[in-house]
């Protein structure tokens, strides 16, 4: 199973997720690790990568979800952490939209996105 690690970011009740232009499909920012990089590492590097040069603060972590990896179908393991941004986040890399949202109704979500939005919604994090 591969493993990932994605950033939970909301704010004033809306999750920042993000789209490359390959898949069409909207996901929370991440990716998965390079060899012997930490989670917090992984997570840092990629949300610069995605974001424009982004900076995370207040990371900490909030759960493991299991679901099936937009990029080939295969299982996944994704961690999640919170954290905050420094800047008003622009797509960079593979991302080519981003979008703060708390609606997700009209785009294409990944399988395990959308195990992410339910558990956030179940914490009462982002509004239904």
């Amino acid at each position: 199973m591969r493993k990932a690690i994605s950033l939970i970011c909301i704010r004033d009740g809306l999750l920042l997720i993000v789209c490359d232009d390959d898949r069409l499909t909207w996901t929370v920012p991440g990716g998965k690790p390079e060899l012997s990089e930490t989670d917090i590492e992984c997570l840092c590097r990629e949300v610069s990568e995605e974001l424009s040069g982004a900076i995370l603060s207040n990371i900490r972590f909030y759960k493991c979800f299991k679901g099936i990896s937009p990029h080939n179908g295969d299982l996944i393991e994704v961690s999640c952490y919170f954290g905050d941004i420094d800047i008003d986040p622009h797509p960079s890399g593979e991302i080519t939209a981003i979008a703060w949202t708390k609606d997700f109704a009209d785009k294409k979500v990944s399988d395990v996105t959308l195990k992410i939005i339910d558990s956030l919604r179940q914490d009462n994090l982002i509004a239904d």
